[in-house]
Parts: structure tokens; sequence; C-alpha cells
């Protein structure tokens, strides 16, 4: 099990032998364990939720991939619902406290599939981790059957801020803060059930 999976069965409050042995021998998940259990409170709030179409679901994945759709697995299902939780909870629990004016902004610029297109990133600090805004100009829809990763990166490890298919604006939370992954790159993701990181960058900090 990997941290991200970790975190994603803490929020949904799935903890059981196979995660309580990963935040033991996890140094960043065991100090971060409060507050993804803070968040998972906040989640349990019926204010936090609106009421979501039938098939906001199919929304999701078709939006990906259409073959998805046709073909999407328990697995696969698992992981948008994953990421709809950090999406979610990210925006529940910071939305009242974001300031007007981003704390830090950078432009990744494109390369491979990506060229001649950048993505600006405005981030929000906040004390549970960081909101980020991304704008792209000249990015192309991922191609069907793949969508672009945005990671955190230091000397030690890198860590997913969460996924996106196309070129429109879009708002992501990581329980991460720039000081402690002072790197940053979009990857290019085949949907499958690897969480890990492609390392086909296509997006990175000139």
């Amino acid at each position: 099990m990997n941290c991200r999976e970790a975190r994603a069965r803490l929020l949904a409050g799935e903890e059981d032998v196979e995660v309580d042995q990963h935040v033991s021998s996890c140094p960043r998940c065991a100090e971060d364990v409060e507050q993804l259990v803070a968040m998972r409170a906040t989640l349990a709030d019926d204010a936090v939720w609106g009421e979501a179409s039938l098939d906001l679901e199919d929304q999701i994945v078709n939006l990906i991939s259409p073959a998805v759709a046709q073909t999407r697995r328990r697995s696969w299902r698992w992981a948008v619902a994953a990421a709809l939780i950090v999406v979610v909870a990210g925006s529940a629990a910071l939305l009242q406290s974001r300031t007007t004016q981003a704390d830090w902004q950078t432009v990744l610029v494109g390369e491979g599939i990506a060229v001649g297109s950048t993505v600006t990133v405005e981030a929000f600090e906040h004390s549970r981790g960081t909101e980020l805004v991304l704008t792209p100009t000249g990015l192309p829809a991922a191609p069907e059957g793949s969508y672009y990763e945005l990671w955190f990166a230091n000397d030690d490890s890198i860590v997913s801020a969460g996924t996106f298919a196309t070129g429109f604006p879009v708002t992501l939370y990581i329980a991460a803060l720039r000081e402690d992954y002072p790197r940053m790159g979009v990857t290019i993701e085949k949907v499958d059930d690897d969480p890990s990181s492609s390392r086909n960058v296509v997006l990175r900090q000139p």
C-alpha cells in the first residue's frame, strides 16, 4: 500500500490492519493522520454535500475516456471515488479560508505531446495543505485511455496532487506544502490499476 491509497482510505473511513501498518511505518502519513481524520469528520457533515446527479460517475468517466465507460472495473470506480473525496474534502474545508491573492504562482511549460502549451498554477496554502488552481493554455485533451497527473517532488519522493483530462481551469488539493516538495511536474498516465507515476513528464518548471 502506498501513501495515496492509505490517505484515501483514511478519508473514506476504511481503516484496517493494512492501513494501520502503513501509517505505523510511514513517518509522513503518521504526522498527517490526525488532519486526515479531521477532514473525514468534515466529509461526514451533511452541509458539505450537495445532491449530485445520478449519472455523475458516468459523466466523469466519459470525460476521461469513452472507452473506460464501457470497460470500467471496480478498482477504477474506487479510484474515481477516492479522487472525488480528496477534491471535495479540500474544497469544503478550505474554500472559506482562501485569500484572493495566491500565496505563490508558477508556470509549467509543455514538452512532448504538450509542446507549445503552458499551465499556470496558482497556489493557496492552508494549515492542512495546498489548494491549486490550474489554468492551461493550449494544452490538448489527454489522448484516449489516458489522463494528466500533477506531482509534487523532492529529493526523496513524489506525491500526486490529482488528475485532470483536458484544458479547462482545474482546482486540485494536496495535503502537502511547497516547502516540503519544491519541484512540480505533470505526467501523462494510462488508465490502469497502477497508481505510481509513469515518469513520462509532459509539463515541467523551466
